[in-house]
């Protein structure tokens, strides 16, 4: 009942979804001894890859020979004030089922009274 309440530029501005990424996943790194490791890097709020930290006393560094694939997460943004933070597809899915819901009862209270 509360969407109701909004005109129709927020109903707009609530139903834009935020895109982010949530993971990195199958990143292939070399070392400089042909070491080999494949890593899944989750991704947190802001964009921040919780990864590993790595290092050689010699100074080398990693080579990544291939930068993974991301998934993405669609999500109604955090600021909104309904459904913050929510994923969007079964967010939209639930709020069918529930407006159905409501107008089968509607309906079946209806055809008592006629």
């Amino acid at each position: 009942w509360e969407i109701r309440k909004a005109d129709n530029i927020d109903k707009h501005n609530l139903i834009i979804p935020s895109v982010t990424v949530a993971q990195v996943a199958a990143v292939l790194v070399d070392d400089v001894h042909n070491n080999r490791f494949e890593a899944t890097f989750g991704v947190g709020a802001g964009g921040v890859v919780n990864g590993i930290a790595y290092s050689q006393a010699d100074g080398s560094r990693l080579k990544f020979e291939y930068k993974g694939q991301a998934t993405a997460r669609i999500s109604f943004p955090d600021v909104s004030e309904v459904f913050a933070g929510d994923p969007v597809f079964p967010t939209l899915l639930k709020c069918s089922q529930l407006t159905k819901a409501a107008v089968d009862a509607l309906e079946a209270t209806a055809k008592r009274y006629l």
